[in-house]
């Protein structure tokens, strides 16, 4: 018997369960508002570099107060991760917008990222699917509250993709979030 074919809607389980709903019924201003209210970008930034660098270290080296800490934040990379998901599944056509001042950038995202953030989460989803983006959080989570690098199990080439990818998808999603008049912190 064959194996179905895996619906990336199946993996949309963060996002449900947090917001009481059907995976078609998430209601994305709210999730783009409370994902930067709690903690703004630059607080995103600084977490997910303390993330990485305690599943990356060897033996437990997480500062970041409980180990539940860790935890909720992969928790919350799931979020960002199925929310671009659905942000790029379900993109109204853009047209160009004007440039965006100079003042916004320096960001990881490119000129035309930043103008059309959708550009990034095609790329994001065409380079790994939703359930492999997943996975890596979950590898990258264990390893930060464990003994053990995240190294030991995911090849060097995937640990620099995650980390640049993950990196412009919290500010691609922020982006939209901009666009869309949230004004996220």
């Amino acid at each position: 018997m064959k194996n179905p074919t895996l619906n990336p809607e199946h993996f949309l389980n963060r996002l449900p369960l947090k917001y009481n709903c059907n995976a078609t019924a998430v209601p994305i201003p709210l999730v783009l508002r409370e994902l930067f209210e709690l903690l703004p970008l630059q607080g995103h930034q600084q977490s997910f570099n303390d993330y990485c660098n305690a599943a990356l270290t060897d033996a437990y080296s997480w500062a970041g107060g409980s180990p539940a800490n860790a935890v909720y934040y992969g928790a919350c990379l799931e979020l960002l991760i199925e929310v671009g998901w659905l942000l790029h599944r379900h993109a109204p056509k853009q047209k160009d917008r004007k440039r965006p001042a100079l003042h916004r950038l320096p960001v990881p995202l490119t000129a035309q990222e930043y103008r059309r953030p959708q550009l990034f989460l095609q790329q994001f989803f065409a380079y790994a699917a939703l359930r492999k983006w997943k996975l890596l959080v979950a590898a990258f989570t264990l390893n930060a509250v464990g003994n053990s690098s995240v190294a030991d199990e995911v090849a060097a080439p995937e640990l620099l993709v995650f980390y640049t990818y993950i990196q412009k998808l919290i500010y691609a999603v922020h982006r939209v979030a901009l666009l869309k008049g949230l004004k996220p912190a």
